[in-house]
């Protein structure tokens, strides 16, 4: 394991959703996660009190974030502040998502 770089059994697998994995690695004050999306696969709107932004790598997802949609790609970016509704559907798969979040998302730990 290294502690710079965590790969593979480093990262916490999730299945956050039916059609949505997540693969995270906290640091010490911050959290990032590498969000996978099936075509279809659905992160139904939710909240938390953590902020969270993040880039898409790869496909297409659209994203819900209070009243605003927006369809984003490779390359685009997004912010939720903490308490804000969101929601996001892949729309090309494989989709790929970088989040971070702040501070660290205690459910996403490994058990």
């Amino acid at each position: 394991m290294s502690r710079y770089f965590p790969e593979g059994d480093d990262l916490h697998a999730i299945d956050l959703f039916p059609g949505v994995r997540a693969f995270t690695a906290p640091g010490e004050h911050i959290h990032i996660s590498r969000v996978e999306f099936d075509h279809g696969g659905v992160v139904e709107i939710h909240q938390h009190p953590h902020e969270q932004c993040g880039v898409m790598v790869k496909g297409r997802a659209r994203f819900e974030i209070g009243e605003e949609v927006r369809e984003l790609g490779p390359g685009d970016t997004y912010r939720i502040p903490g308490g804000i509704p969101h929601r996001v559907v892949g729309l090309e798969a494989p989709a790929l998502a970088v989040d971070f979040f702040y501070p660290i998302r205690e459910s996403y730990l490994k058990p």
